[in-house]
């Protein structure tokens, strides 16, 4: 088993070209399936082969550490919060790259993290733990539709997490159009080619719901669905939507909003969602089933 730990606990002494080959020195020479120029490659760590752990800054590192325990030709990869020492900047670095590594060598990975947009990113199984139990199990949107349900009510912390396909593009404005069962989302920037699959994550203080598609709006992002469940308090509601075809979006409004539309349980409508709200660095292109 390759482990990377929040620290990267690299070797000073060693250059990082000699750090990669400890690692390799601990694959038997049969099972060496994984190629050094490959690993290096897909980590862009080839212009850091002769420097020392103390000439690197802490994403550098951080691919460091990822390519020796790779390279120790594991059956199994253990990622304790490997980006918890990061900054945002480094970790939108990284988390493409662990996507290779993920997809190219095919070996499965445990990722631990408290990170919520990582684990939607990365994974295509998740168990959530709370307290050394259970608390879900499944596929990303499976899972945090559960904690939605059964979370406490910090607004901010809700997330949605959908499954889209990379429909086409508006080169003039600098958009991609996300198709989905329920609708369409714009994204701005790309995101990966034409018929792939993506993930995006959607904060439900994002999402503003209408009895009809957006006219006369800035918002262009709309996804048709059916009220799930409504959970009220205080003066906000949190709203389950049954998205068409497949997925539940969360949304946060308020009560009065709810009342002057006629909104309850059952009730059709459209969620809107604006693309200024998504954030493009965070779309994950879909994994592989194991």
């Amino acid at each position: 088993m390759g482990v990377v730990f929040q620290d990267s606990h690299l070797f000073p002494h060693l250059s990082v070209r000699q750090n990669l080959r400890f690692g390799r020195w601990f694959a038997p020479r049969g099972e060496r399936t994984i190629d050094f120029d490959s690993v290096v490659e897909i980590l862009a760590i080839g212009k850091l082969l002769s420097r020392h752990p103390a000439r690197l800054s802490g994403g550098e590192r951080q691919r460091v550490a990822i390519g020796r325990a790779l390279l120790c030709g594991p059956r199994l990869l253990l990622f304790d919060e490997p980006l918890a020492a990061l900054d945002m900047e480094r970790k939108l670095e990284i988390l493409p790259l662990i996507e290779r590594l993920r997809d190219e060598f095919a070996v499965p990975i445990v990722y631990v993290s408290h990170a919520i947009e990582e684990v939607a990113r990365l994974a295509n199984f998740i168990v959530a733990l709370d307290a050394g139990r259970v608390r879900a199990s499944g596929g990303p949107g499976v899972v945090f539709a559960a904690l939605g349900r059964d979370s406490p009510w910090p607004r901010f912390d809700r997330i949605s997490v959908l499954s889209m396909k990379v429909y086409g593009e508006n080169a003039a404005y600098g958009l991609t159009e996300l198709k989905h069962p329920a609708g369409t989302v714009w994204l701005a920037g790309p995101a990966g080619p034409l018929g792939g699959q993506v993930r995006i994550i959607v904060k439900a203080t994002d999402v503003v719901l209408a009895t009809r598609p957006p006219h006369d709006l800035s918002v262009r992002s709309s996804l048709r669905g059916q009220i799930g469940s409504i959970e009220k308090k205080g003066p906000l509601a949190a709203v389950e939507i049954v998205l068409e075809g497949q997925g539940r979006l969360y949304a946060v409004t308020t009560r009065h909003a709810l009342d002057e539309l006629g909104f309850d349980r059952g009730a059709r409508l459209f969620a809107l969602i604006k693309t200024s709200a998504l954030d493009e660095r965070q779309v994950a292109t879909m994994p592989r089933d194991p």
